[in-house]
């Protein structure tokens, strides 16, 4: 990730090379599964995401998850980035703290675009009946 400092010009996730993107990536992974608090939050954060994908066909599904998935690697590459531009030594803990946040605030918004109605007026007919559906299970699962 040196590689990084020694170009020039803007320094930003989505314009680096494929490789180095790779490599951000894996770094990224690793921390999400090396910490209980981050892994909990990234799998929460899919978890939504497939909830919502799974109102729509299943290639519309895939292209919703991909598009996840990338939005959440830019987010927490770009994080990740800047803390190595403005740090000379960068601890793990520092870096989970940065990405951590990041990735609650994913996480919230997601939970959020679940439940909201700007979300649930944009599904098909069907999507309805069973976004209904599964909010009545799950209502029922409380009261028991």
């Amino acid at each position: 990730m040196q590689r990084c400092y020694q170009r020039n010009g803007r320094l930003v996730y989505a314009f680096l090379d494929s490789e180095l993107k790779l490599e951000i990536n894996n770094l990224i992974d690793k921390l999400c599964k090396s910490n209980f608090d981050m892994k909990r939050s990234y799998n929460t954060y899919f978890e939504k995401v497939n909830e919502i994908a799974n109102y729509f066909s299943e290639e519309q599904a895939e292209k919703i998850i991909k598009s996840e998935k990338e939005k959440l690697y830019n987010m927490l590459g770009n994080n990740l980035i800047k803390l190595m531009k403005e740090y000379k030594e960068i601890t793990a803990e520092m870096l989970l703290f940065e990405l951590y946040e990041v990735m609650s605030k994913l996480e919230e918004q997601e939970n959020m675009r679940v439940n909201s109605n700007d979300f649930i007026n944009s599904l098909s007919t069907n999507a309805k009946k069973e976004w209904a559906r599964k909010m009545s299970y799950s209502s029922d699962e409380l009261e028991l």
